[in-house]
Formats: C-alpha cells, sequence, structure tokens
C-alpha cells in the first residue's frame, strides 16, 4: 500500500515496467487484476494513458479473443477531446449507467461506442463473484458481524487502449443537469 501513500508513485512506478520489464508470470498477472478491480481510481492515479496502457499490457491478463462492440458512459468533454478512459463495457446498460452519473459534469455528458479491435483491447476483467455473508457463516460456522463484505459488480469490463481505436460514435447525448435535481441512485438487488 505504500505507492498509493507516495505522493506520484504510481507513474514512476508504471514507467519502470515497461522500461526494465519484459513479462511477469501468471500469478503476478493474476495479483494485479485483483489491484485493478480494486483500485478503481487507478487510471487517475497513474495520470498518464501511455505509461498506463503499456504497462497493464505486461501486468495484467492478455486479451486473446476477436474484436468486441463497447460502450462507455462519460463526460460530453472527454468525447470533445478524444482523450477516452481506458475503462469500457460491453453492456450498453452498464455504459448507459455511467453516462447517468455523469450528466452532471459541465458540458452534459454521452454515450459512447466503438468496434474495439484485439489490438485495442489490453484485457476483459473477470470479476469473482463476491463472498456472501452466509458463505462467511457456513465456511466459518459462526456469524461475523462486523466484517464488510466488499462487492465488486461485473461491468462487463474491458480495459482499452484509445491509441489503437478506429471509430468512436455517439449514441446518446445527456444535457447537463442540476445534481440536486437528479433522482437518488437505485440500489441494485444481486441476490
Amino acid at each position: 500500500n505504500q505507492i498509493n501513500e507516495t505522493v506520484g508513485g504510481w507513474l514512476p512506478a508504471m514507467r519502470k515496467v515497461v522500461r526494465e520489464v519484459p513479462a511477469v508470470s501468471p500469478e503476478i498477472r493474476s495479483t494485479f487484476l485483483d489491484v485493478w478491480i480494486k483500485s478503481k481510481m487507478l487510471p487517475l492515479r497513474v495520470g498518464n494513458h501511455r505509461a498506463l496502457c503499456d504497462a497493464a499490457r505486461v501486468l495484467l491478463p492478455s486479451y486473446n479473443g476477436p474484436s468486441v462492440r463497447l460502450f462507455r458512459g462519460t463526460s460530453a468533454g472527454e468525447r470533445r477531446r478524444r482523450i477516452y478512459g481506458v475503462s469500457w463495457s460491453a453492456d450498453i446498460e452498464i455504459g448507459e449507467r455511467f453516462a447517468q452519473e455523469r450528466r452532471v459534469w459541465n458540458g452534459g455528458s454521452v454515450l459512447l461506442e466503438t468496434l474495439a479491435s484485439p489490438k485495442a483491447i489490453i484485457c476483459q476483467i473477470d470479476y469473482t463473484p463476491p463472498i456472501t455473508r452466509d458463505e462467511i457463516e457456513d465456511k466459518f460456522g459462526r456469524d461475523f458481524p462486523h466484517v464488510t463484505v466488499e462487492e465488486y459488480h461485473d461491468e462487463r469490463e474491458y480495459v482499452v487502449d484509445r491509441r489503437y481505436l478506429n471509430k468512436v460514435g455517439v449514441v446518446r447525448r445527456y444535457e447537463q443537469v442540476n445534481p440536486l435535481a437528479m433522482p437518488p441512485p437505485v440500489a441494485s438487488n444481486s441476490s
């Protein structure tokens, strides 16, 4: 956790991986996948798209599938500047949810769509289902009332390098809204 406590620690670490590490073991790739899932703000912490994507190609499990139709809900500003983030979803409803959440941002939001080639896709994120309180009780024979169960919802996420995207289109545009006018988020029932 020291890297998170070092100011600007992620960018030099990612650059060092790119310069000095040609390959890592499957165990390290699996471990970094867990870091990726738990550190949803990692792209912002690194702050450099090229370094992040080049290091992710070394550290994350490689994608070896076909081209995939992907969606991304984001700010209208991201679209205008063509500086697309790395997290995309194969599920249009997930992209729609992110676009709706970003309507409060300056200029509103957009739902983007692309057909990402295998070269553009760094990794397909496989979320393991979270352990439930019942599973904890079954495994250990008692309840742990003070244990927090962290959930990582499967977003059918793909990590994508925008440098290799071809056409990115806008499916929908959303006007900017006042955050106080937004309805509260609806809790999903994942049972």
